[in-house]
C-alpha cells in the first residue's frame, strides 16, 4: 500500500566538518523509503527541505467544459462567475511596488556611491545598501506567495467544476502586450510565463484538455448580443450599450471564451 512505501518521522543525518560529529534533525511529513533525495536550504523560511522526485499519476476529475478569464485582482474567473485566487491582486501589487521602489532606491544609492569623494562613505553604502542578499530573499518570498496563489487557484477551479476541458484566451497572440496594466514589464511577463507553465502541468496531472481561444475583444464584447465596444466596460463592471446586459467584466469575458470554444471560425 501507499503507507507501506512511505516512512514518517525520519531523522536526517548530515556529516559536518568536525570529525566524528554528525548533525541530526527530525523530518516533518513523510517521504518514500526508496529513491534519491536532494537537500535544499530555504533562506526565506530558514529551514532545510528534503526534495524527492515523484512520478505524477494522471487523475480524471470529470468531463465538464469550462472557460476561464485571467484577471488582475484574482487569478481566474470562470464562465459561471466563480473567482479563484482572490488574493492575487493584493500580492501582485505588493510585489510590483517592492521591485519599483527598490529599483529607485538602488539607483539613487548607486549614484551617490559612484560620485562621492569620501572612501568611508562609499564603503558603508557598498556594505549596507548595495548588497543583494536581503533584496533577493524578499524577492523570492514575494514570488513564492504569488506562485502558491496561482497554483491553488487552478487546483480549486479544476476540482470545484470537475473540469474535463477548459478554454482560456491565447495570450501568445498579444505580441508582448499585457492585460496587467500598471505593472512592470518584467512582472507581467513572468506572471504570464508561470501561469502557462502551471496550467500545462496541472492539466496533464488531472487529464484536462486545454483549448485556447482568440483573445480579441473578449473583454469588450457582450456575450448576449455580441456588440463590441470599449465603452461597454468600466473597470470590473460590464454594461452593454446596445442591449443593456450587465455583468462582471471578467465573467462576461469568460462567457465569450466559452462561446468561441465551439466556434471554429473565430
Amino acid at each position: 500500500s501507499r503507507r507501506d512505501k512511505r516512512a514518517c518521522h525520519l531523522v536526517l543525518g548530515l556529516s559536518t566538518t568536525t570529525r566524528r560529529k554528525r548533525l541530526t534533525s527530525k523530518l516533518c511529513g513523510c517521504m518514500n523509503k526508496k529513491g534519491n533525495a536532494r537537500i535544499v536550504y530555504d533562506d526565506v523560511k530558514n529551514r532545510l527541505e528534503v526534495h524527492q522526485t515523484r512520478d505524477v499519476k494522471p487523475k480524471s476529475l470529470g468531463d465538464n467544459v469550462v472557460a476561464g478569464d485571467y484577471g488582475t485582482t484574482e487569478v481566474v474567473t470562470d464562465n459561471e462567475g466563480h473567482q479563484y485566487g482572490t488574493n492575487f491582486g493584493k500580492l501582485l501589487t505588493r510585489y510590483n511596488a517592492f521591485l519599483v521602489e527598490k529599483g529607485k532606491q538602488r539607483n539613487r544609492l548607486l549614484s551617490v556611491y559612484e560620485n562621492t569623494n569620501d572612501p568611508k562613505k562609499a564603503k558603508r553604502i557598498q556594505k549596507n545598501n548595495l548588497k543583494s542578499n536581503n533584496r533577493d530573499r524578499i524577492h523570492r518570498r514575494e514570488r513564492t506567495a504569488l506562485e502558491n496563489e496561482i497554483n491553488q487557484a487552478y487546483r480549486r477551479l479544476f476540482h470545484t467544476q470537475q473540469v474535463g476541458k477548459i478554454g482560456f484566451e491565447d495570450l501568445s497572440k498579444m505580441r508582448g502586450k499585457t492585460k496587467f496594466k500598471g505593472l512592470s514589464r518584467r512582472v507581467s511577463l513572468w506572471i504570464r510565463s508561470y501561469s502557462k507553465e502551471r496550467l500545462a502541468f496541472l492539466s496533464e496531472a488531472f487529464t484536462v484538455h486545454v483549448q485556447y481561444a482568440n483573445p480579441a475583444y473578449t473583454s469588450q464584447e457582450c456575450h448576449r448580443c455580441h456588440y463590441a465596444s470599449r465603452d461597454n466596460r468600466s473597470g470590473d463592471r460590464f454594461v452593454c450599450r446596445v442591449c443593456g446586459h450587465t455583468d462582471h467584466a471578467d465573467t462576461n469575458a469568460a462567457k465569450n471564451i466559452r462561446h468561441r470554444m465551439d466556434d471554429k471560425e473565430i
